[in-house]
């Protein structure tokens, strides 16, 4: 579990440096690479948060059946 939990910070850090890249690049791009970034980047963003929820329940859910065990 808490291996989970730490690839789960990890990814979270590594999403935080993603996003600082992308608005980097945000500053520099035309206004076609803007909306095709945002359209990419707005599907990922969802992704993570589905994905960081999933996971978080899981966890949640472990837990519960390790102590109800």
């Amino acid at each position: 579990m808490t291996l989970l939990k730490e690839k789960l910070d990890k990814y979270q850090a590594l999403w935080k440096g993603f996003v600082l890249s992308h608005n980097k690049f945000v500053d520099v791009a035309d206004a076609e690479e803007l909306a095709q970034s945002s359209e990419w980047f707005n599907g990922l963003a969802q992704e993570r948060i589905i994905l960081y929820a999933t996971v978080e329940e899981f966890i949640c859910n472990a837990a519960i059946k390790l102590n109800d065990g």
